[in-house]
C-alpha cells in the first residue's frame, strides 16, 4: 500500500478475511477500506467502513471519523 500498489494491496488485505477472525482480520479490513478509497471506489470504502463500525472492531473510531468526512 505504501508504494501505491492499491490493487495488489486489495488482494492481499482481502486474503485476511477468513472464518478464523484475528487481529489481522481487523487491520486488513481497515487497510482494505483505505485502498478502495485511494482507488476512488468511495462506495466500497464506505461499505467496509460501515461494517467496521457496526461490528465495533478496534478500528471503529477511526472508521467513524473517516466515514463522516466522506459523507
Amino acid at each position: 500500500m505504501e508504494l501505491s500498489y492499491y490493487s495488489s494491496a486489495i488482494k492481499t488485505f482481502t486474503s485476511f478475511e477468513s472464518k478464523n477472525y484475528t487481529f489481522y482480520t481487523e487491520a486488513g479490513e481497515w487497510y482494505l477500506a483505505l485502498c478502495h478509497l485511494k482507488n476512488q471506489d468511495i462506495n466500497k470504502s464506505k461499505e467496509i467502513l460501515s461494517d467496521i463500525i457496526m461490528r465495533k472492531t478496534s478500528y471503529a473510531n477511526e472508521a467513524a471519523d473517516l466515514l463522516k468526512k466522506l459523507n
